[in-house]
C-alpha cells in the first residue's frame, strides 16, 4: 500500500524533485509530510470506493506511519514519529450477535447453499470458534485442518507487533459441517486453477489488484488464493 501511494505521489509531482532520484531523499521529512497529508485525504488510493476517493481510516493511517518509520530505520535514519497514538482496537461483539451468527450458519447448512454461502458460512463458523483476526483467517491452508476437521491450527499475530504464536483450536459441530460443505465446493474450483493449499479460494474471475502503467491488471481465474479484498 505504502509503495503504491508513494509511486502515485511521485507520478503526480506532489513530492520534491530530489525524491525521484534518491530513496533517502524520498524518506526525508520534506517529502514524507506532504505524502502523508495526501495519503490520509484518500487522494492516493489506487481505486475508487463507492465512486469516490474517501479519506483513509485511522487504523490505515497509523499503519502507514509505522511503515514509514520501519523504512527509515532500515536505512539507518531516525524515526520521525509523524503520528501519535495506537491503532484503535475494535470492540468485542456481544454474545447475542455471536449467537445469531451461529444460528444463521446452522440454518444455511440445513438447505441448499450457493458457493458464496458455503464459503461465508465456513469463514464465520471458524471465526466463532477461533476469534481469529482477518489476516489470520486469510492465511489458513488445508494443512492447518486436523483430522475430520476436528481442529484448526491458527497462527496468532498480535496487533501492534509481538511474537507470533500458533495454537490448535477444537472446532464445533457447526464448523465441521460448514468446512465439509465448503471443501466440496473448493475441490472443483482448485482443480480448474491447477491447485493451491490455501483454504479460501476465489469463486469468480477477478484480478490481482496491481495496476500497470496502462491501468491493466493480471486476471486471476476462479480457484486462486482468495484475498480479503477479492471475491
Amino acid at each position: 500500500m505504502v509503495r503504491g501511494e508513494l509511486e502515485r505521489a511521485l507520478a503526480r509531482g506532489a513530492l520534491p524533485v530530489g525524491a525521484r532520484r534518491s530513496l533517502q531523499r524520498l524518506l526525508e521529512e520534506e517529502a514524507l509530510r506532504p505524502y502523508v497529508r495526501l495519503a490520509e485525504s484518500g487522494a492516493l488510493r489506487h481505486r475508487r470506493v463507492a465512486g469516490a476517493f474517501p479519506p483513509t481510516s485511522e487504523a490505515t493511517n497509523e499503519i502507514r506511519l509505522k511503515c514509514i518509520d520501519l523504512l527509515r530505520e532500515a536505512l539507518g535514519m531516525s524515526s520521525l514519529r509523524l503520528g501519535g497514538g495506537e491503532i484503535p482496537l475494535q470492540p468485542a461483539p456481544e454474545a447475542a450477535t455471536l449467537f445469531a451468527l451461529a444460528r444463521q450458519g446452522d440454518q444455511y447448512l440445513g438447505g441448499a447453499m450457493s458457493p458464496a454461502q458455503s464459503r461465508l458460512t465456513a469463514v464465520l463458523a471458524l471465526e466463532l470458534d477461533t476469534a481469529a483476526r482477518s489476516g489470520e483467517l486469510a492465511e489458513l491452508r488445508t494443512t492447518h485442518l486436523g483430522e475430520d476437521n476436528a481442529a484448526v491450527y491458527v497462527e496468532r499475530h498480535p496487533q501492534g507487533g509481538g511474537a507470533i504464536e500458533g495454537e490448535w483450536v477444537e472446532t464445533s459441530a457447526l464448523t465441521r459441517a460448514a468446512l465439509e460443505r465448503w471443501l466440496d465446493v473448493r475441490k472443483d474450483l482448485v482443480q480448474r486453477a491447477h491447485g493451491t493449499s490455501r483454504l479460501w479460494v476465489s469463486l469468480w474471475m477477478n484480478h490481482d489488484g496491481v495496476l500497470d502503467d496502462q491501468g491493466n491488471t493480471v486476471i486471476r481465474r476462479p480457484g486462486c488464493h482468495w484475498r480479503r479484498t477479492g471475491s
